[in-house]
C-alpha cells in the first residue's frame, strides 16, 4: 500500500490548527464570534423520547487511528479516511513507509456496521512531495466513489482525484492543475458527473475560489467558474471572494454552494441551474425573530425533489439552528414554521438526513444527539458517549447514519485514544467496538 500524505488546512473555513495526538482540527473563523457559552436545552415536546444513559457492552478499544471522515456506503458499509494516531500495533499491521508516520492518510472500509476494517488505501501520486492541502471524499455505493487530495507547489495546486468501482479494490488516479492550495470540496451525482470546488486559504478577508466540473468519471475536468482567481476576476457568478463556504451540492444539473456568514445582512446561499456555470444568490427569508442575528447555511440535502439544509443563527440568546425546507428542487426556500433547535453545530459539523423526513444533529459540544422523525418539527435527544466530548472539543468527531436506526461514530481526543462505537436504536444507546483488521485489499 502506497501513503496518501495529510497537511490539514483550512478547507475554506480557516482558523485556528489545533494539535492532538490524534490529529489536528480546524476552527473556523466568523466577522462575529457565535456564542458557546449559552447552550440552552431544548424544550421537550411530547412526541419526544426522553434522554436516557448511554449503553456499552464492550470495553472501550483504543483504535490506532483518528477518523478524519466518515462516509457510510449501504446497510452495513462505510470508509473512514484516517491518519495514525499512535505507532501501528502488530495486529494493524501496515506498510513501512506507512506506520509510525503521524500526517500520513489511510483510507479504510468496513462491510459489518465497524467490527472489522479493510485498507483500501489508493495509490500515492505525489510520493515525496511535501506542502500536502485539503482533502474530500464522495461515495455514490458500496462500490463507487472517489478520493480526491491537493497538493501545493508554490503559486499552483495540484489535485489527485483517486475513482474506484469496485469498492477500493482498484483505483484510477487522475490529475488537475488548480491556481492555488486551500481546500476542496467533491461531489458526484452519477458514475460520470461530479464537480470540484477547488479554494484558497484566505487573506484580507477574502478567499478565490474555483468550480471544476466533470463528464466522465473523474478522468477529465473543465473550468466552469470562479472567483478572485489568477486570470479570472469574476466568471459565472460563483460564491463572492468574502464569502467563506460550508459544502457543496449538486441535484442534477442543480448546484448548490453554502458560506459562513461575514458580517453581511443577507444569507449566504447561492444556486446554480446549468450544471454550474452560472450562479445567482438564493434568497432566504430570515425568521423575525432572528433578524438581529446572523445566520452561517450549511449544504441541502434531497430526497427527490424535495430538500432540506440548516442555518445555524447566532443571537443575543444563545445558538439556534433553523430547518429550512424545498419543495422545487431547491429554487426556493423557506424555513420551517416550528421553534428552532437551541444547538450549536461543532467544527467540523456533524448533521445528516438518513430520509426525507429523519435528520440528526450532534452538538457542538459532543454531548447530545438530536433526531427527528418528521422533517424538523419536533426532535429527541440523547446522550452521545462520553468520548464524543473530548473529540468534539477538538474537533475529531465523526458521525454517519445509514439508516433511521443504524449509526457509526468515531472519536478521537488529545491523550491518543481513538474509539468506534455502533448504534442499532436511532442513537438512544452506544456499543464500543474493537475494531479488528481484516487485512489488506
Amino acid at each position: 500500500m502506497m501513503r496518501w500524505r495529510l497537511t490539514l488546512i483550512l478547507l475554506g473555513l480557516v482558523g485556528a490548527m489545533l494539535l492532538s495526538a490524534c490529529g489536528s482540527s480546524t476552527v473556523h473563523p466568523k466577522a462575529k464570534p457565535p456564542s458557546r457559552t449559552h447552550q440552552q436545552q431544548p424544550d421537550q415536546p411530547q412526541s419526544q423520547t426522553q434522554p436516557q444513559q448511554p449503553s456499552s457492552t464492550a470495553t472501550a478499544q483504543s483504535w490506532p487511528f483518528a477518523v478524519r471522515d466518515l462516509r457510510t456506503a449501504g446497510s452495513a458499509s462505510a470508509f473512514a479516511l484516517t491518519e495514525p494516531a499512535q505507532a501501528a500495533s502488530s495486529a494493524w499491521s501496515l506498510s513501512p513507509q506507512f506506520a509510525g508516520y503521524s500526517g500520513y492518510l489511510s483510507l479504510l472500509r468496513t462491510t459489518d456496521g465497524g467490527a472489522g476494517w479493510t485498507d483500501v488505501t489508493p495509490p500515492d501520486p505525489f510520493s515525496g512531495v511535501p506542502d500536502e492541502y485539503g482533502t474530500a471524499l464522495d461515495f455514490l455505493n458500496q462500490d463507487t466513489g472517489w478520493l480526491a487530495m491537493e497538493v501545493g507547489q508554490g503559486s499552483t495546486t495540484t489535485i489527485a482525484v483517486a475513482r474506484t468501482t469496485d469498492a477500493g479494490s482498484s483505483w484510477q488516479v487522475n490529475t488537475l492543475k488548480a491556481p492555488f492550495p486551500g481546500g476542496i470540496y467533491l461531489d458526484f451525482t452519477s458514475s460520470e458527473d461530479g464537480w470540484l470546488l477547488a479554494m484558497s486559504t484566505p487573506g484580507a478577508g477574502l478567499m478565490s475560489k474555483v468550480l471544476y466540473s466533470t463528464s466522465d468519471g473523474g478522468r477529465t475536468w473543465q473550468e466552469d467558474s470562479c472567483s478572485l482567481g489568477p486570470g479570472c476576476p469574476q466568471k459565472g457568478g460563483l460564491l463572492p471572494s468574502d464569502s467563506y463556504p460550508t459544502g457543496m451540492s449538486f441535484l442534477g444539473s442543480g448546484g448548490f454552494v453554502s458560506a459562513l456568514n461575514h458580517g453581511d445582512s443577507y444569507l449566504w446561499f447561492y444556486g446554480s441551474q446549468d450544471a454550474g456555470h452560472t450562479w445567482q444568490r438564493i434568497p432566504l427569508t430570515v425568521p423575525k425573530a432572528y433578524a438581529q442575528g446572523y445566520g452561517d447555511v450549511y449544504s441541502p440535502s434531497f430526497s427527490g425533489t424535495n430538500g432540506r439544509m440548516f442555518v445555524q443563527f447566532s443571537t443575543s440568546t444563545g445558538p439556534l439552528l433553523v430547518v429550512y425546507q424545498s419543495a422545487d428542487g431547491g429554487r426556493s426556500w423557506q424555513p420551517k414554521a416550528s421553534p428552532a433547535l437551541p444547538v450549536s453545530l461543532g467544527s467540523p459539523a456533524q448533521f445528516g438526513w438518513t430520509s426525507g423526513e429523519d435528520g440528526y444533529v450532534a452538538s457542538g459540544d459532543g454531548k447530545d444527539l438530536y433526531r427527528t422523525t418528521d422533517g424538523g418539527q419536533t426532535w429527541a435527544r440523547a446522550p452521545l458517549p462520553n468520548a464524543a466530548a473530548t473529540a468534539a472539543s477538538e474537533g475529531l468527531l465523526q458521525l454517519a447514519f445509514t439508516s433511521a436506526q443504524d449509526g457509526l461514530l468515531a472519536a478521537s481526543d488529545r491523550s491518543g485514544t481513538c474509539e468506534i462505537f455502533t448504534t442499532r436504536d436511532g442513537g438512544q444507546t452506544w456499543t464500543s467496538l474493537a475494531p479488528q483488521n481484516s487485512g489488506a485489499k
